[in-house]
């Protein structure tokens, strides 16, 4: 009776007073964030009133870490006494390096924080329909690395859908049509949210994140780019023309 008590009582204090978990909440910063990436961490939380002080310390290193950078939610997918998603807001690649490799020493350090099978990192990147569709393109012409993700928790790798029988490739349309008819959010790479491409299940390190935050940047930001310097271009021309006519 009084083990339970403590147990209630402990784990309420680590969501609200501790954490600050925020429930139902949009978890997305999206805005202007173009070339940055969002990262989410689950991981959970193994209590055991021997280590609530110890718990509650590992907990308040990982808050001042994340601090105004992002927020935690609860994710009941996680399976243990406390599940924990820590949601960062998109950040650049050094600031992101940066958090990240806190958040996993921490994570590494206290014994009773999981991260098991039943967790995962997802990356979020903006990007807009033309982007995505050459994103799209890039992973199918061998861009796609099925050693970077962990598929334990998500079955769906993201070959399993683009890729037909006959060995030939979705276009992209038809593959977004089929994660839509089919609910595949879960796959490893996920086109359906509006302006948005998102990662799910990536392993736990850093070379995984920054391997798809360099297609990311070379496939769409540098597409981005060209569309810009061809864009000035023309209007270079028309100033150019105008000027000789008048």
């Amino acid at each position: 009776m009084k083990e339970g008590l403590y147990r209630t009582m402990d784990l309420y204090r680590y969501r609200r007073q501790i954490l600050r978990m925020q429930d139902n909440h949009k978890k997305e910063f999206f805005s202007d964030s173009y070339g940055m990436c969002g990262l989410e961490i689950e991981f959970g939380v193994r209590y055991s009133r021997r280590c609530r002080t110890y718990i509650a310390t590992g907990l308040k290193k990982l808050k001042a870490v994340v601090g105004s950078l992002g927020k935690f939610v609860q994710d009941a997918s996680v399976g243990q006494d406390l599940n924990v998603e820590i949601v960062l807001m998109p950040l650049d690649e050094q600031r992101l390096e940066a958090v990240f490799r806190d958040i996993k020493e921490i994570l590494d350090f206290y014994e009773d924080f999981i991260f098991d099978d039943n967790c995962g990192v997802h990356a979020n990147f903006r990007a807009d329909d033309m982007q995505k569709r050459l994103f799209y393109s890039a992973l199918v012409c061998g861009g796609y690395d099925a050693d970077r993700f962990c598929h334990s928790k998500y079955k769906y790798d993201f070959l399993r859908i683009a890729r037909r029988e006959d060995g030939t490739w979705l276009s992209y349309d038809d593959y977004i049509a089929h994660q839509d008819r089919v609910s595949a959010k879960y796959a490893s790479v996920n086109f359906l949210k509006e302006n948005l491409i998102e990662f799910r299940s990536l392993k736990f390190q850093w070379s995984d994140i920054e391997y798809i935050y360099d297609l990311y940047r070379c496939h769409c930001l540098y597409a981005d780019a060209c569309t810009l310097r061809a864009t000035a271009g023309k209007v270079a021309y028309l100033a150019d023309y105008v000027r000789g006519a008048l």
